[in-house]
């Protein structure tokens, strides 16, 4: 829900720069079925996952393929500045889940604040729930950041790299409906 909630904002902010929404027909994605066949084979792993046991026992290399998938696929479209906050912020997500077999780490303590205790069963195959710092590995990358307030009850929990990923697509997206290249980290990264 964050990740549609980072769309609107800069679809407003884009609006707002005197752009237009059919600007976003104008984006031109190069090797985008690498970036939807990684999505398919996640949705097919999470609703396989869910009825057969076996299919957790490969969520370190589902994960790996489907990464390194995502990760090529946003890399043929770095042009766009936006794809390097959505790179990193996966490749921060990749790293602590594969440093953890394949599963993202969640904080139950997150997940209290966040009012979520009773979807703890309903978690995926791609997440495994922490009470102690020390029975993950990369901790601080996990799902350990609870967001107050009305945004909070959209989140739930997120990893610093959500975040990234949150802030890359509404760079995308804020550009492609301004239409024009207007984030000054464009000049910093040598983009155009």
């Amino acid at each position: 829900m964050i990740y549609l909630m980072a769309i609107a904002a800069a679809i407003i902010a884009g609006i707002l720069v005197k752009g237009r929404i059919s600007n976003l027909l104008n984006l031109k994605f190069e090797k985008t079925w690498l970036i939807l066949a990684a999505f398919v084979i996640l949705s097919a792993a999470q609703i396989a996952g869910s009825k057969y046991g076996f299919v957790q026992r490969y969520s370190f290399w589902i994960n790996l393929v489907t990464f390194c998938m995502l990760l090529i696929g946003l890399w043929y479209n770095r042009r766009y500045v936006g794809m390097l906050f959505i790179g990193l912020g996966c490749l921060s997500n990749a790293v602590v889940m594969l440093a953890n077999a394949g599963k993202m780490p969640v904080s139950m303590e997150m997940i209290e604040k966040a009012g979520l205790s009773h979807m703890v069963s309903q978690l995926s195959f791609r997440h495994m729930i922490f009470e102690k710092w020390h029975q993950v590995r990369l901790p601080f990358l996990s799902d350990i950041i609870h967001i107050p307030g009305f945004l909070g009850y959209w989140v739930g929990v997120a990893s610093i790299g959500d975040l990234i990923i949150t802030l890359g697509l509404f760079c995308v997206v804020l550009e492609a409906v301004a239409g024009r290249g207007i984030l000054p980290i464009r000049q910093f990264l040598k983009i155009d």
